[in-house]
């Protein structure tokens, strides 16, 4: 994602784009949290983050975060798996 802002900035918006849509799911948000996870651990002193790579991180950072629509999902997603043992 470093070397290619263009992978970066599409990883970016795989989580957002598939929350607006409805379509969000635990792998996808498991992808997302790993792939962002492993990238901010190579960010040190010598190699910062430059001002682009922010302007299409924090958007990705905070869309899932001021979502309700991925608890909604989520919700309705154990109701269903679970819906025989809720009755």
């Amino acid at each position: 994602m470093r070397k290619t802002t263009e992978v970066g900035r599409l990883v970016s918006l795989i989580l957002p784009d598939a929350i607006i849509a409805g379509c969000s799911s635990d792998a996808l948000v498991s992808f997302n949290a790993t792939v962002f996870l492993d990238f901010l651990a190579t960010v040190d002193a010598s190699r910062p983050l430059n001002q682009e790579t922010l302007a299409y991180l924090l958007p990705a950072f905070v869309a899932p975060l001021s979502s309700s629509q991925l608890v909604q999902n989520s919700v309705v997603r154990y109701t269903r798996i679970h819906a025989h043992t809720l009755c």
